[in-house]
């Protein structure tokens, strides 16, 4: 995916909700029929720094405008799509 666009709202002391709107550069699988060149809104809450007791790898990162990323995303049923593998769903 790329962005193309890019909402980060603070929910919190730490939480963040992040609404990024992509474009689909290339699918490898896709249970919810995505295909390239779609548009895609990605919507998650994340936290600004790691909560006590987790590792950084359960923290899902903050996408940045403009980058290209391999993701793992599941549709949801408002037609949304989230992080599936939690920190690992951005690469």
């Amino acid at each position: 995916i790329q962005v193309i666009g890019l909402s980060i709202d603070k929910i919190g002391e730490h939480d963040r909700n992040v609404t990024a709107k992509a474009k689909v550069l290339y699918v490898e699988r896709s249970m919810s029929n995505l295909k390239k060149e779609h548009n895609i809104t990605i919507n998650y809450i994340t936290q600004d720094r790691v909560p006590k007791g987790l590792n950084n790898s359960s923290v899902i990162p903050v996408l940045k405008d403009g980058r290209r990323y391999k993701a793992f995303l599941q549709k949801d049923k408002s037609g949304y799509y989230k992080p599936s593998l939690r920190g690992k769903s951005f690469r």
